[in-house]
């Protein structure tokens, strides 16, 4: 069969592109339905600046697309904040194609089933996990088996709908074909990453090429703030597995930054050193990041990373208040997360952090707490500090729920990719909003003032996407002393938005960080 597969446009309906990366889902979505012998085609609307909108480059593209594949099927995936994207390419195929089956999946569907699968339409949802589900669900479309023997969809009868029972997890990972980023414009999008965007990930690299790899999936823990897709057991992939998937593809895209995808990657420091002993034997000429928890590093294997090309860890810290913490189920304490830090930076490794604000227990003492312990000890870091959102699937969602804190989810669904403000405390919403809104607009995430040396505009062209015009582009090489080791670095910046300066100066100041 004919499968076009269109992944969200993460800042939609923004008429600007995004260089956010490929998501993992639809490439592990192809790569399982080539391994079947079905054709697949993508459409990645990212990289366009939509003029004059969003929706208008949307419907152009879909007719374009469909006419030019005509495939049996199509296949969409989202997040939550992806909502209104997946609405209104639902809404504009049933016009082109009213007769291509539609398959919706992703965190979407997946946290909220019963009312985002009624709400939205599509013919089938894939829920959780999708590599096996939909190739049996295409099979069920080609008449070898029936709907109701496929666990982890949803279908329509007699126009009610009907959810499957639930999937079990894969628990052999190593069994999967690696993703197949090639329906997706994948070197465009490393063609258009630069310093200025994801600048925490790519600020090592003049001209850096980001590639993100899974060693694992889901999270053993059950923080209130997440949802995870892929259910809630942790499975690991073996560490030559996954370091065959970096070399498959350092050959294929030649990236120079790895950002390692596993949310307990440290809990078993044998396999952190087992990648940190690969990655120095492949000798490539790669960074790479990762995700640990502040319980489970130690100065030693810090170090091994480093020596293997480890340039930032990033720590998912949220707050530094015990009540809120607590709260939250986050299984960390205050001292785990200073001592995480301060091992890192004998390491030599940079840190990276967030805080979110607003759990059910915040007060203005725990703001204040998690404000000082960010004074004494974060402001040499990149820390990204925001109020904290109920995504749909989590614990906080269903408290805003049956709490009526969300009185209407079909609004708020409508708004959520605009991070909206929901005031969970007990603090009165001026006080929440005054007390959190300095914080966050005052860009309190560890950026310091830097003297620019000099700033140099080296070229400029258009860039063209399928042979189209898409945007003007503008390269620049500024030489900065950087505010935390007084050394002069050189950092080269793709301007994809305008002609226009000003606002290139503006964001290069705000958001220098220590190399």
């Amino acid at each position: 069969m004919r499968v076009l597969l269109i992944p969200a446009k993460s800042n939609y309906p923004s008429i600007a592109p995004t260089v956010d990366h490929v998501g993992q889902a639809l490439p592990y979505l192809a790569a399982a339905l080539k391994a079947k012998g079905h054709e697949v085609y993508g459409m990645n609307m990212a990289h366009q600046r939509c003029q004059p909108s969003a929706e208008a480059i949307l419907k152009r593209s879909l007719k374009k697309y469909i006419s030019m594949y005509k495939p049996d099927i199509i296949g969409l995936s989202g997040l939550s904040a992806d909502f209104l994207f997946v609405r209104d390419t639902i809404r504009i195929i049933r016009n082109v194609s009213p007769n291509t089956p539609i398959i919706g999946g992703g965190g979407l569907f997946s946290s909220d089933l019963n009312f985002v699968f009624s709400e939205l339409q599509p013919d089938f949802a894939v829920i959780g996990e999708g590599e096996k589900t939909i190739v049996e669900l295409l099979d069920s479309l080609n008449g070898k088996r029936n709907y109701d023997s496929i666990p982890g969809i949803a279908y329509w009868n007699d126009r009610k709908p009907v959810y499957n029972q639930t999937r079990k997890p894969i628990d052999d990972l190593d069994e999967l074909p690696f993703p197949d980023y090639s329906p997706f414009d994948f070197e465009t999008y490393l063609m258009m990453l630069n310093q200025k965007d994801g600048y925490f990930h790519c600020r090592t690299r003049q001209n850096p090429r980001l590639m993100p790899v899974s060693a694992a999936r889901s999270c053993a823990f059950n923080c209130t703030f997440c949802y995870h897709t892929t259910g809630k057991k942790y499975r690991v992939r073996a560490i030559d597995k996954v370091i065959s998937e970096i070399a498959y593809f350092y050959e294929r895209y030649q990236f120079n930054i790895l950002k390692l995808y596993d949310e307990l990657f440290s809990i078993d420091e044998n396999r952190v050193r087992r990648f940190c002993e690969c990655m120095r034997e492949l000798k490539y000429d790669i960074d790479w990041s990762c995700s640990l928890r502040v319980s489970d590093v130690n100065l030693d294997m810090l170090r091994e990373m480093k020596e293997a090309g480890c340039i930032h860890v990033g720590y998912g810290m949220e707050s530094a208040s015990p009540e809120v913490l607590a709260s939250m189920n986050k299984k960390t304490t205050i001292e785990q997360i200073r001592n995480a830090i301060e091992l890192t930076e004998k390491a030599g490794i940079g840190v990276q952090g967030t805080f979110i604000f607003g759990d059910i227990v915040e007060t203005q003492d725990t703001i204040m707490q998690t404000i000082s312990f960010y004074n004494n000890y974060c402001r040499d870091h990149i820390i990204h500090c925001d109020y904290i959102t109920p995504y749909p699937g989590s614990t906080i969602f269903n408290y805003c729920i049956e709490n009526k804190i969300i009185t209407d989810k079909r609004n708020y669904y409508k708004n959520i990719h605009r991070r909206p403000r929901i005031n969970m405390t007990k603090l009165s919403y001026k006080d929440f909003r005054k007390s959190i809104d300095r914080i966050v607009s005052n860009r309190f995430d560890g950026v310091r003032s830097s003297s620019i040396r000099s700033c140099e505009r080296k070229n400029s062209y258009d860039f063209k996407i399928n042979n189209q015009r898409s945007m003007h582009l503008g390269n620049y090489k500024v030489s900065v002393i950087c505010p935390h080791c007084g050394k002069e670095m050189c950092k080269l910046y793709r301007d994809n938005t305008s002609t226009n300066n000003y606002h290139f100066f503006t964001y290069f100041m705000n958001n220098i960080t220590k190399a």
